[in-house]
């Protein structure tokens, strides 16, 4: 069902917004208090999907988007 997979992928994009920001503010509440050493950063996050079955990896969004791992499509 489309809707229910925009759903989902909406909210695991919500999920991974909402950890990038708790990480930024940690690190920067962490430099601002002395307690570790940086200046400049940026955080980086990426949910990536692994078939153990063929190992191709994809993005969340691009997983969802095909309908799964092409190795299970042929």
């Amino acid at each position: 069902d489309d809707e229910k997979i925009e759903k989902d992928l909406e909210s695991i994009q919500r999920l991974l917004t909402r950890t990038l920001s708790v990480t930024d503010q940690r690190i920067e509440k962490l430099r601002d208090t002395g307690r570790i050493d940086i200046e400049d950063f940026e955080v980086f996050l990426d949910a990536q999907v692994l078939c153990q079955s063929c190992g191709s990896q994809y993005a969340v969004a691009e997983f969802f988007d095909q309908g799964g791992c092409e190795c299970q499509q042929d």
